[in-house]
């Protein structure tokens, strides 16, 4: 790995992330493939979605490719590309056979003129259609304050027309940090309840910012259970963006 990865802090002046403060103090840990390997053992875990973090490395997925080649069965990876590149299908078709990668992960914000072109651009349809031909899955993520409605609408809308997709929103879609009796989730399109490749990831970013916002976790995750049914929640650990053990 050429030099020392960067840590993705945020630039000086930056406010503080959602959930910031009940992590001050807390370790943030780093660990290499094979420490993960053995906290797996010790907890159980037979396999984990290894997921690229683009404000961390970029489109460099070097370290999480060696990372699942070197641990297969235990890791799979889930890379970051560019999804308005014209080379990111032929990259994707080509790690489908020399990786096993199980997915990508996309992130991106609204286009200078509106809409999102990183998800419905004829670029961006062709890596969703790569995505669709090899059997992946596709992860989403962003700041919270991307997934607006609007941007929740559109993304109901690539999953009707990639419905065998399996379609992730990390953080739950970030629901808005609110309580009883909607938890947030009252601007979600209705579509989404139905939309059964659309997942939702909970994961310890959502437990920080519920935990600094004094909302109880525990009925934001009931709630999302039963609004979209306990097979679409999915949990994500955020080791490396949320500190703690």
């Amino acid at each position: 790995w050429p030099g020392p990865p960067p840590d993705g802090s945020l630039p000086p002046g930056s406010p503080p992330a959602p959930g910031a403060s009940v992590q001050e103090g807390k370790p943030r840990l780093k660990p290499t493939a094979e420490e993960v390997v053995r906290w797996m053992d010790q907890q159980g875990v037979e396999t984990l979605a290894c997921i690229q973090r683009r404000s961390s490395y970029g489109v460099d997925n070097r370290y999480i490719l060696d990372s699942a080649d070197a641990h297969p069965g235990r890791f799979r990876a889930v890379v970051v590309l560019d999804a308005e590149d014209p080379a990111t299908p032929g990259r994707l078709r080509d790690w489908v056979k020399s990786h096993k990668i199980a997915g990508i992960r996309l992130t991106g914000a609204k286009g200078p003129h509106g809409g999102y072109p990183w998800l419905d651009s004829p670029d961006a349809l062709r890596t969703w259609k790569t995505v669709d031909d090899h059997g992946l899955t596709m992860d989403m993520a962003y700041a919270p304050q991307f997934f607006s409605a609007d941007a929740l609408g559109e993304i109901l809308r690539t999953a009707r027309r990639f419905p065998r997709v399996p379609i992730v929103l990390d953080h739950l879609g970030w629901p808005a940090v609110s309580g009883a009796p909607g938890y947030g989730f009252a601007d979600f399109p209705a579509g989404l309840d139905r939309q059964h490749n659309v997942l939702f990831k909970f994961t310890c970013g959502n437990l920080n910012i519920l935990d600094e916002a004094k909302i109880p976790s525990a009925a934001v995750l009931r709630k999302a259970v039963d609004r979209f049914g306990v097979h679409r929640i999915l949990w994500g650990s955020d080791m490396g963006s949320s500190a703690g053990s």
